[in-house]
């Protein structure tokens, strides 16, 4: 009897594939929490600004385009070409249009913080430098897009790319460590001495901080990545985080508002005597006092709206 031939011994595929395999599924995770901060947005704001509700509806939908070139990427190495190994050597498309639509979403909630910059400073030297730091970013997350489509074999696109990628992560490090110190500088700088709006300017600047550093951490982990093991698909696990990571943090954004605004707002009192700001009066009649007297109790109930956006001078609308 023959005996059966050994299969020919294969490279492990955990530093390519099994990393970007990975990153889709937390890529898919994080999708997930896009798709239900997104409703609440447009369910809880609907009187928010229309440039606002279209700048949403826009991200989400680069971000839906994004998702779905992950998952058809996943879907053409793993499923169209099982036990294909000469595939997984092969460059497809949809890396490269994935990674076009990451710069885009990027630049577009970079931008939308660099409207926040100019609302809260209206210095065009801050705006200017932050504008200018996220077109740059626009085109050194867009160039490595432009360059891998020239290429049909993996290694050679990695290899072709790494230059302006390296560049690219580089700055975008940069960038959004930059506008992050803008943003909590021009938060601080709002400070007025009452407690409830510096407690509320506190809450913004530690939310500017938490959104920052995730991206932050993603790109630094590129950055190792593509330096470290410029062979592997590191990087582009790690790339599959940031169109999802920069989507929640404008959502966050936007969502967060009410939370913020009743940091700063004034407690209500419902049960208060003689405020003056009564909305509802109850009046108790029948309680006899020792003497035998009818003692009238007035009961008042205060309200506090937060239709407004005002907290002691500080507009929420314009720092968030």
């Amino acid at each position: 009897m023959a005996s059966i031939p050994a299969a020919p011994h294969l490279p492990s595929l955990f530093p390519t594939w099994g990393v970007t395999l990975i990153g889709a599924t937390f890529s898919t995770i994080l999708y997930g929490v896009v798709c239900l901060q997104t409703f609440l947005y447009y369910r809880q704001w609907q009187k928010d600004n229309w440039f606002i509700k279209l700048l949403v509806g826009v991200v989400f939908f680069l971000d839906t385009f994004n998702q779905v070139q992950v998952t058809f990427m996943v879907y053409h190495y793993f499923v169209l070409n099982f036990a294909n190994p000469l595939a997984l050597h092969q460059n497809h498309w949809t890396i490269g249009t994935e990674i076009l639509s990451n710069a885009i979403i990027g630049f577009l909630v970079e931008g939308f913080l660099v409207f926040r910059v100019w609302r809260l400073s209206n210095s065009i030297i801050l705006s200017g430098l932050g504008a200018t730091l996220t077109l740059a970013h626009l085109g050194t997350n867009a160039a490595p897009a432009i360059i891998g489509f020239k290429y049909d074999d993996l290694l050679q696109m990695l290899a072709a790319i790494k230059p302006v990628a390296t560049g690219g992560i580089s700055l975008g490090a940069v960038e959004d460590t930059t506008l992050a110190f803008i943003l909590c500088y021009c938060l601080y700088r709002e400070r007025t001495g009452f407690k409830r709006t510096d407690s509320m300017l506190l809450r913004l600047i530690s939310m500017t901080i938490a959104s920052g550093l995730l991206t932050s951490l993603v790109i630094i982990a590129q950055l190792i990545s593509i330096t470290a093991a410029p062979e592997t698909l590191w990087i582009l696990a790690w790339n599959l985080q940031l169109p999802k990571l920069y989507t929640n943090s404008l959502l966050a954004t936007l969502n967060a508002r009410d939370a913020i605004r009743s940091v700063g707002a004034p407690q209500s009192n419902l049960n208060s005597f003689n405020t003056g700001t009564a909305l509802d009066t109850f009046d108790t009649a029948g309680a006899h006092a020792r003497n035998g007297t009818r003692t009238h109790v007035n009961i008042t109930k205060s309200e506090t709206s937060h239709a407004d956006d005002y907290s002691a001078g500080v507009k929420v609308a314009t720092v968030v």
